[in-house]
């Protein structure tokens, strides 16, 4: 997956001589964070909100933008970018093809886009795996879970049943996304669980029967 997919395009933009307060307009207007700040078609530096913050209203953009700037290409990897606004402790990346801004890619576009990834990967289905109550059991499922690997599966969400009156919990129920439930279930089994029913919820032919 290529950061063309998730960038912003056509972005919003400021010269070196724009003031604070017409960036600050800028960023309320359109309810973003960022602001490559262009030199003809070239991107020279970023200005961001919290940059702006505080300062005087009169005050050229050009002595409070971050730069060098780190830029990627529309074919750059998703993941690499990711890596990317990380590593660099960055809000963003201008996206640049041919030396012409043409996108810009921000941390919250890059966990969305990692985020569909990984729901690609494991399959996007969330089944349904009860297993009989003890105390450990939630840890135990998260590290049987993790084992089999994050293409495999992944553990969404853990409950004790029943959670009220008074009832001591007998069950354990845990969301997973995964295609194969039957690795699921073996791996779960073989951590020392009992494993009462497994399946998807929208699949009725599966639902309350171990696959």
């Amino acid at each position: 997956m290529q950061v063309a997919s998730w960038m912003s395009s056509p972005v919003h933009t400021v010269v070196p001589a724009t003031s604070a307060a017409d960036a600050v307009a800028l960023l309320r207007r359109y309810r973003i964070r960022h602001l490559p700040v262009v030199d003809g078609d070239r991107a020279v530096g970023v200005v961001t909100d919290r940059d702006l913050r505080g300062v005087a209203p009169g005050t050229a953009v050009s002595t409070i933008m971050s730069r060098p700037v780190v830029v990627v290409s529309p074919r750059t990897a998703i993941d690499k970018a990711a890596r990317l606004l990380f590593d660099r402790r960055i809000g963003c990346l201008p996206v640049i093809d041919d030396g012409r801004l043409v996108g810009i890619l921000t941390q919250t576009d890059a966990v969305a886009a990692l985020v569909d990834v990984l729901r690609y990967r494991v399959g996007g289905r969330t089944a349904e795996v009860t297993v009989s109550y003890l105390p450990e059991a939630m840890a135990v499922a998260h590290r049987a879970i993790r084992g089999l690997g994050g293409e495999v599966a992944r553990l969404v969400a853990a409950t004790v049943d029943p959670l009220a009156n008074g009832e001591p919990p007998r069950r354990v129920r845990l969301q997973i996304e995964t295609r194969e439930v039957s690795r699921v279930v073996e791996a779960l089994q073989a951590a020392g669980l009992e494993v009462l029913a497994s399946g998807v919820p929208d699949d009725r032919r599966s639902r309350g029967e171990i696959e």
